[in-house]
Formats: C-alpha cells, structure tokens, sequence
C-alpha cells in the first residue's frame, strides 16, 4: 500500500425490502441498503457516487440486469443509505430465489469481494472504500465492523441481568433495551470492553437494577456511550460500586434513575451528558477524573459530585435539591454555572481552584470553598446565604458578587481578595477574618459595612460607597479589632466612613466624604492627621498651576471633604 493510501469502511446495517405483505407474498423491487463508511477509523463525511451491480456468482458469473447509479450520496457522521431497484434496473427475475451478489463501486473503483444479498432485513455486509483520490484498487484494504451486537446469542444475561459482556470488545446495541425487576439492563465483567447504545433507549422499570453495571472489582478500560439511559430502579450508569478504573462515559442522557444518573470509578472521564431527575446525584466521578460539557438539573441528589483531584469544566448544574457542583480536594471547577439549587452552588474541599464560573439564585452559598483554595474570575448572584465564601489561605480575584443574602465575600483566615466587587448584598459587602488582606476592590450599596475586618488585616487602595443602605447602619469600613492596617481607601455616603473600634490600628492615607460621620476611631489607635476639607474656601484655578489646598503635607494624613 503506497504512503498516500487511506482505509474506509463501509458496513450496511440492513438491507430491507420495500414490501413483505406475508411469508408467501413476493418481494417488491426496491430495498434500501443502510451503511457505515469509516475512514481511518473515524466516521467518513462528504459525497460519494456508488454504483451497485448484481450478480449471479461470488467471483465471474453473469450480471443481472443493469446498474444502479447513484451519484453524490451523502454521507455523514459515517452513516449513509441508497435506495437500490426503485424502478427494477435489475430486471423481473433478479430476485427469484437464486442467491445474488452486490458488487459495489466507490468514485468509479468496483470494490471486492462482492456480497451476498438476503432477505433478511438485518443482514450485514462488509466493504472496503476510500475517497480513492487516484489511487489503484489494490491500495485498499478490506475492512469488516470488528463490533459485537448486545443480544441473547452472543451476550447472554444470567440471574442478575438482561444482557452480560464477558470478554473485551466492541459492542453496540441494535435496538431498544427494556428492563424487568431485579435484572441489570447490560453486565459489564470484563475489561477493555466498548459499549455503543447506538443512540437507542435503555428503559428501566420499578424494581429493576443498574442500566449499564461494572459487576466484578478492578475492572478498567470500559467505555459506555451514545444513548439514552431512564427509569432504572438504581444507577442509570454504575462504574463505581466496585470501582472501575481508567474509564469512559460520553454523550450519555441519563434520567428517572432510582440512584445516581451516571457514576464513574478513578481516573475516568465523562463528557457531554446530561443527568435529569435522577433521585441520587446527577452524575458522581470518583478520585482523579474529568467531567467536561455536562449538565445537570432536578435532581434530588448533587448536580455533579467529584471526588479528589477532580476536574469539571464547561458544566451546568441547574436546580438540584442538593449542591449544583461538589469537587473535592484538590480539584478545579472551572467555566461552570451552578443556578436555583437548593444547596450550595459550587462547593469545594481543600486546595481547589474555581475559575470563570458563576453561581446564580442558589438557596445557599453561591461559591464555597475550604483551606487553601483560589477563586477567580467568578460572580454569585442573588444567593440566599454568602456570595462567595471561602476558607483560611485562600485566595479571591477578579470576582463579583452582588444582591446575595449574605455577605457578599467572606473569607477565612489569612485570605487575600483583590480586584472584587461587591454590591447591593444584605449583609457586609467584604468580611476579611485574621490576618487577610483586601485590597483594589470596590464594595457599595451594601446593607451593613462596605468592608468589615477583625485582625492584621490590611486593607488598602479600597473605594467603598452608600453602604449601610436600604435601612442597615454601615460603615465604608470597618475594623472590629486589632493590629490592623487601613490605607489609601476612599469611602463616601455611608452612615460611617471608617470604624475604628479597638486600639492598635494604624490609619493612614484615607479619604472620606459625605457620610453622617466620617470617622470614629476608638482611642489608642496609630493615624496619620485627620484633615477637614469639607470647606476649603479654595479659589478657582484657570491656568497652569496654582497652590495646594489639602490644608496639610504631612504624607499619611487622612482627609474629610
């Protein structure tokens, strides 16, 4: 085979006549011929033209009848059908018992061997086929589909399920798949197995088991895709109880299930699924395993629950009774939308990172971290508890959280929140615990303090504005206890600017403007002068220079005006 060649499989999945009245009743002249071109290995896309030509030996013979031309047939995700025989080109008698050959050409090139036609309306037939592209016959290789059908022959259930796969392969149903009480739909017991749902339904009913279930420990190299998945009376797709390993999930919709929509073991990946109304979690992904562009809502469970070392990204989670999104440690949640569950929207254990995701309407906390995590680039909108709340060490950037319950974003102990807005929340906009920082960040319009800190914090470079709003008393900033450090913030329109309420602060560099009082500062606290300018009696300036009316030049002076 020269460099150049390229191998295409094309595969007819039935060969159905137009018209079988009754056993004795003669067949009609037209059947269609459904296939499966591959290419490499991957579904073929594009137009060929195909040529099909009966004849009445495997090799030689005589052809009957004339040609059947069909140019341009469309292929796509590797499917294709062509109506052969519409108007009878392969004459009266083609069809009289006798057995008959089908020699298929490909873009002009007749492919071999030919295959033998039946009247069965699922037989299959192998061919090989390329896109050619100039290339001789012989550069191309037969192929036949290696899969094995899920059926009472070749994959006989036992005591516990409909159907068991026992030795590794590539298998695919062929149609519907209805389950009764106390069975499995499919068994897995092997390794390196493949399971195509071909896009057809696995139903469960009440009392019946897992749809599809890893039964034996240690399995690994298991995939499971392409279907529908419903009503099992547990798992829609069970590849955790004893914990699969190294497995994939994909384009599955699992829903009504009596236990989790779809749960993997270790190291497995699920992508593109959906997991709706199932009673446990919508889908559960145990230690090290990736989740990507899934959704899920109404179930009675978790949304998407992960294990350690997790990642899940580009997900919804819409509704759930439990938490929208659970990684655990170590994981990151990254470009997720967690909206109206009744738990938490995103929650996280230790040393997670939760990236450009949002957290809307949540019946609790929007986003929840625990120690040592980073948040960023993320928004909490109309939680009924926290914003975003997070842990000791952790750290928030770039985040948003407006109009939730709470407080806006809540930190624990030695935290940073940089470049954050909060607003309009019913609680403080920023709440920093011991030791934190909160600097470059904007908090106004919330009902109690803009900024609310306890101990060696620093808290620097912030603009806080009308907070104590909608009836709260509230202070653009506020320091409840000592070693703290308020620096260069500037806070207006609130019931106090800067709270000082224990000694051993230091107060450097602020402005406030228009509160009812700007500053209180409990005595025994460290500040740079407090310079009045709320009447300057400056003169207007019209020119290139004129004298300095802060009415001071000490550097760390504090100002009213």
């Amino acid at each position: 085979m020269t460099s150049k060649s390229r191998t295409m499989c094309a595969v007819a999945a039935a060969l159905v006549f137009a018209s079988v009245a009754a056993a004795q009743a003669p067949l009609g002249t037209a059947f269609t011929y459904q296939g499966r071109l591959t290419d490499g290995g991957k579904p073929a896309n594009g137009n060929f033209d195909l040529e099909f030509r009966l004849f009445d030996a495997a090799v030689g013979g005589a052809q009957v009848g004339d040609p059947v031309l069909l140019p341009s047939v469309p292929v796509a995700a590797g499917l294709f059908t062509a109506q052969l025989n519409a108007n009878g080109e392969f004459g009266p008698t083609a069809f009289d018992g006798q057995a008959r050959w089908l020699e298929i050409s490909v873009n002009g090139t007749p492919l071999s061997p030919r295959q033998e036609l039946t009247a069965a309306p699922n037989a299959l037939f192998a061919l090989n086929a390329d896109l050619l592209d100039g290339l001789d016959s012989t550069d191309f290789l037969q192929c036949v589909d290696p899969r094995i059908a899920i059926n009472a022959t070749n994959t006989p259930g036992d005591a516990d399920s409909l159907f068991k796969i026992r030795e590794p392969g590539s298998y695919y149903l062929t149609g519907n798949i209805t389950g009764v009480v106390g069975k499995h739909g499919i068994e897995i017991a092997a390794n390196g197995v493949t399971l195509d749902l071909n896009g057809f339904d696995l139903r469960g009913v009440a009392g019946s088991l897992d749809g599809v279930s890893v039964t034996v420990a240690g399995l690994r190299n298991i995939a499971v895709v392409n279907g529908s998945i419903r009503s099992w009376g547990d798992e829609g797709v069970d590849l955790v109880t004893v914990t699969a390993t190294n497995c994939r999930v994909a384009e599955l919709l699992a829903s009504g299930n009596g236990g989790n929509g779809i749960s993997v073991g270790t190291g497995c990946t699920v992508s593109n699924c959906s997991a709706y109304q199932n009673t446990s979690n919508g889908i559960f992904a145990n230690i090290g395993c990736t989740v990507s562009n899934c959704s899920a809502y109404q179930n009675t469970g978790n949304g998407i629950a992960t294990s350690f070392g997790s990642t899940v990204s580009n997900c919804s989670a819409y509704n759930n009774t439990g938490t929208g999104i659970i990684s655990g440690t170590g994981g990151t949640v990254s470009n997720c939308s967690a909206y109206n569950n009744t738990g938490i929207g995103i929650n996280t254990g230790n040393g997670c990172t939760v990236s450009n995701c949002s957290a809307n309407e949540n019946s609790s906390n929007g986003i929840a971290t625990s120690i040592g995590c980073t948040v960023s680039n993320c928004s909490a909108f109309r939680n009924l508890a926290n914003g975003i709340a997070t842990n000791s060490g952790s750290t928030v950037s770039n985040c948003s959280a407006y109009q939730n319950t709470g407080t806006g974003i809540s930190t624990g102990l030695g935290s940073t929140v940089s470049n954050c807005t909060a607003s309009a929340n019913g609680g403080d906009g920023i709440s920093a615990s011991d030791g934190s920082t909160v600097a470059d960040c904007t908090a106004q319009f919330n009902n109690l303090d803009g900024i609310r800190c306890s101990v060696s914090c620093v808290i620097r470079s912030n603009t806080c504005s009308t907070n104590g709003f909608g009836g709260g008393v509230g202070a653009g900033i506020r320091a409840t206890s000592t070693d703290n450090r308020l620096e260069g913030n500037t806070c207006t329109g609130a019931d106090r600017g800067i709270e000082v309420e224990f000694s051993g602060n230091i107060i450097i560099r602020n402005i406030c403007s228009g509160n009812d009082i700007d500053w209180i500062i409990a005595a025994n606290n460290v500040y740079g002068p407090i310079i009045d300018r709320r009447a300057p009696a400056s003169p207007a300036v019209a020119g290139f220079s004129a004298p300095g009316s802060l009415g001071s030049t000490d550097a760390n002076a504090n100002f009213s005006y």
